[in-house]
């Protein structure tokens, strides 16, 4: 039987390689440039042990994207054993990535690649390609379903990001826009928060540490509008923080976290060594895969069959 979709991501989501062989992945590394040293995202390191060396040494890395070679050879492995590639990354309005793998989808040109630019950040892009992966193992599910049932999903997943260090995020993303007034309280541990729903890096406002959590909870529970919320956290050094926004958020309306973990190596250099990430949604089933022991059993398939329904209505 003839195999018909594999999924292609990047480092920056974090996936373990149980998690790799589980969901039948190919996963291209991302490196991280300190000084002199090249650092491999697939390579044996210690995350805290750097994320301390940087904070303290007020070092500043450079985030290096696999180059057109890299995917070119990945997606040479994929294909023609597979009958199309989906390769799958952040925000191109984000991160430089995008560029990268589509230069080599056109080098393949016989080959059917999808190169999925999508709306997100790391931490909603994990559940998503586990989501992927899981329609890709079922074997029977058309190219276009997927792809509608994957934009759908991401095109109503809200991000925020809190950074430490504005020299990060000018280093390592697209960002150009302020940062506010300019800095005239260095010791006051002042935190960023960006908007990155919808792909783009917006930046809200800047507040002390001590105050960040109540602000960015306000605007969390405004945009939910007494909705359920679905969420992830992301985070680097400062995990007392991440748990801290997390029992506020728990207690100021319907919040359910759906996980918790340490950022990568690159996402850190992209946001700052005391950076968070969170995002959420306000449909559970976005989470079904990567949480299956909460999900209904055909919450998925649910889906897909709307999608189905929907895409023949309009061929119709």
């Amino acid at each position: 039987m003839e195999k018909m979709l594999k999924i292609v991501t990047d480092t920056s989501c974090n996936f373990t390689e149980e998690e790799i062989e589980k969901y039948g992945i190919l996963v291209i590394p991302m490196a991280v440039q300190l000084g002199k040293e090249l650092i491999r995202e697939n390579s044996a390191y210690d995350f805290f042990s750097l994320a301390y060396r940087i904070s303290t040494e007020r070092l500043l890395p450079h985030v290096i994207y696999p180059s057109i070679d890299e995917f070119f050879k990945t997606y040479s492995l994929a294909f023609p054993k597979f009958s199309y590639i989906l390769s799958m990354h952040i925000s191109s309005r984000i991160a430089r990535i995008i560029d990268q793998a589509k230069n080599a989808q056109a080098l393949l040109y016989d080959a059917k690649i999808d190169v999925l630019d999508t709306p997100l950040t790391e931490v909603g892009l994990k559940p998503l390609i586990i989501k992927a992966a899981h329609l890709a193992q079922k074997g029977d599910v058309p190219r276009h379903i997927i792809l509608n049932t994957l934009n759908a999903q991401a095109s109503k997943f809200h991000h925020y990001i809190i950074s430490d260090d504005q020299r990060f995020i000018r280093t390592n993303t697209t960002y150009s826009g302020t940062f506010g007034f300019p800095l005239s309280f260095k010791g006051s541990r002042r935190r960023y928060i960006f908007s990155t729903t919808g792909g783009d890096l917006f930046f809200i406002d800047r507040f002390p540490r001590h105050v960040v959590i109540d602000k960015l909870s306000r605007i969390i529970e405004a945009v939910s509008k007494g909705n359920p919320v679905y969420a992830r956290i992301l985070y680097s050094l400062d995990d007392d923080f991440a748990k801290n926004l997390a029992e506020v958020l728990k207690s100021r309306f319907d919040f359910d976290l759906k996980g918790m973990e340490p950022m990568s190596l690159s996402s850190m250099c992209r946001y700052g060594p005391n950076s968070t990430a969170i995002g959420f949604s306000f449909d559970k089933n976005y989470f079904s895969e990567y949480c299956p022991s909460d999900a209904s059993e055909n919450e998925t398939d649910n889906n897909v069959e709307n999608e189905e329904e929907k895409v023949s209505l309009e061929e119709d």
